[in-house]
């Protein structure tokens, strides 16, 4: 949830602390990866919808192995599921506060005078 108005300070110790507490989370999860702008672009994306398709494919799967090719790895799958699973609320989390304050200029954006037709809509000038 976003707050507005913290004033705070960390000393050097706890910043210390931080950063070592950061690193043995790092450790922890060896898997994480950090993507291209490229590969970003190229990945399925998981929203509402295709979770809904995940959890179905998982149930299915589960329900009725015979009709899985012998190549695909349903162990594999249901870990894959899983960590999406544990990180989901996290992910909510994030993207809830990155709306929030675009969805809050919205709410003010009849203090603010008319944008010219050209930008509505996201549309460039010209």
């Amino acid at each position: 949830m976003p707050y507005e108005n913290i004033s705070a300070t960390v000393s050097d110790q706890a910043m210390a602390e931080i950063k070592g507490a950061i690193a043995t989370i790092h450790a922890q999860l060896p898997f994480l990866i950090n993507l291209t702008p490229d590969e970003r672009r190229k990945r399925f994306k998981m929203g509402d919808k295709s979770l809904a398709f995940v959890r179905n494919s998982v149930t299915a799967t589960q329900n009725n192995p015979d009709i899985v090719p012998g190549k695909f790895d349903i162990a594999e799958f249901n870990r894959d599921y899983q960590l999406t699973e544990t990180v989901d609320d996290t992910l909510l989390a994030v993207g809830s506060e990155s709306m929030a304050k675009p969805a809050g200029l919205r709410l003010r954006q009849n203090r603010l005078p008319p944008l010219p037709r050209h930008q509505e809509r996201g549309r460039p000038a010209g």
